[in-house]
């Protein structure tokens, strides 16, 4: 199986399970201010919030505002391939939006409805091999944050939600050890990590409300309707 055909099968996995409510779309994502992240293998996007920007090739250019998360899936996870997982959501992070625009729902010690202010786009992994012991594969996570010297609030910002390795385990993103460091713990919610995947991720997209935005403020838009308006078919 090829890479294109993997990604195309999550994305395929995906849009066949989440409410219709979440789009799917292999692209890139764009701020106000024109600044672009790298391309996702898959974007899950809210199609009752915005429509794409536009098409470059065959990946979709979405507005920063209209998306829950991203996914990256990958033939194998390794050291490398995890450096650039990092990367990839270190960049998106140094794109621009208003945090009181996105909520995440949920409940306090009390159990009373919280909403709190959410100021990234959750990331999310599945590789289809990886380390048979995943604490090798958290090594590695946590070793490139602090490489970059990244403080715990960065941290939590860019690693993934869930990573899952199809057939051996998924991992959750935790509060870990007695400094209280983020970290990731196995889920040990069954034995198909798959699925433990998918949990997390409908559970983490359904608790977030996306507010509303001014997509006329991104430049691509007012051109194309500046376009479509200046056709000959209008003018008939």
């Amino acid at each position: 199986m090829q890479g294109g055909e993997r990604e195309e099968l999550i994305r395929e996995f995906l849009r066949e399970h989440l409410p219709s409510r979440f789009a799917i779309a292999r692209g890139e994502i764009r701020d106000r201010n024109n600044n672009r992240s790298r391309e996702f293998d898959a974007l899950i996007f809210d199609r009752t919030v915005s429509w794409k920007l536009y098409r470059h090739r065959q990946s979709e250019v979405l507005p920063i505002e209209a998306v829950y998360a991203t996914v990256e899936v990958k033939k194998r996870l390794t050291k490398h391939e995890v450096s650039k997982i990092c990367e990839a959501s270190f960049g998106l992070g140094a794109l621009e939006f208003d945090p009181s625009s996105r909520l995440s729902l949920g409940l306090d010690e009390n159990g009373t409805e919280s909403k709190t202010h959410l100021s990234y786009v959750m990331p999310f992994v599945v590789a289809f091999e990886g380390p048979t012991d995943w604490r090798l594969a958290a090594k590695w996570f946590e070793g490139w944050w602090r490489a970059n010297q990244l403080n715990n609030e960065e941290v939590i910002g860019i690693m993934p939600h869930c990573l899952c390795v199809i057939g051996k385990y998924s991992l959750l993103a935790a509060v870990v050890g007695p400094l209280h460091r983020p970290g990731f713990v196995r889920n040990r919610e069954g034995e198909a990590p798959l699925l433990s995947f998918y949990l997390s991720l409908f559970q983490g997209i359904d608790g977030v409300r996306l507010g509303e935005f001014n997509l006329l403020e991104y430049e691509d838009v007012r051109k194309y309707f500046d376009a479509f308006i200046s056709t000959d078919t209008l003018k008939k």
